[in-house]
């Protein structure tokens, strides 16, 4: 028993630290590319997208697939502004994982959006449903949530911008974007 009870321990502090080790060396990857570098793959990977909103992650919900075996995740997203593409206020983004009671599928090494009730800017594909582009945190962004950080929002691998009018002034000249109408007054709740 006492065997069993530290092979499992060593098990999970392996996994928690291939965990930390993978997103450090991922951070790690962008923070030694060029601003150059940087701003190509963001434009690459932004006109590479079928669709790219501003939106809230609202509710999740867990299921299995066809195979009755696998577990997705239904995420529900209130769209704010579609950048590029068109759709519905609310779309739902369909990702592999989950958990339902005690069958966890859960995906320790995934990025993106994951909180509930914060606005992300989101690269998305489609094809019977939207999903990510990659679970990579090159294609999402996020305002900052701290005073203390040194960016208003941070995009895709890793750039940061002091301002939404940076922000746009970036995304203005790419494929098919649509920016928000200047009438209507452009800040959001997490940008204060």
């Amino acid at each position: 028993m006492k065997n069993t009870i530290n092979q499992w321990f060593f098990k999970g502090f392996s996994l928690v630290l291939l965990g930390i080790l993978a997103t450090n060396i991922s951070a790690q990857h962008y923070k030694n590319l060029s601003q150059e570098e940087k701003e190509q793959k963001s434009i690459a990977i932004i006109n590479e997208a079928d669709a790219f909103v501003l939106g809230t992650m609202v509710s999740s919900k867990p299921f299995y697939g066809k195979d009755g075996k696998t577990i997705h995740t239904k995420t529900k997203i209130k769209v704010k502004h579609w950048y590029k593409g068109e759709g519905k206020r609310v779309i739902y983004v369909v990702r592999k994982g989950g958990v339902i009671g005690t069958d966890n599928q859960s995906i320790s090494h995934r990025s993106g959006p994951r909180h509930l009730h914060k606005e992300y800017f989101m690269l998305l594909k489609k094809d019977k449903n939207y999903r990510f582009m990659s679970e990579t945190k090159a294609t999402f962004a996020r305002y900052s949530d701290s005073r203390y950080d040194d960016f208003k929002i941070i995009a895709f691998y890793g750039m940061k911008f002091d301002s939404i009018d940076s922000f746009h002034k970036f995304i203005m000249n790419l494929n098919d974007i649509k920016l928000p109408n200047k009438k209507r007054r452009w800040f959001s709740k997490s940008a204060q």
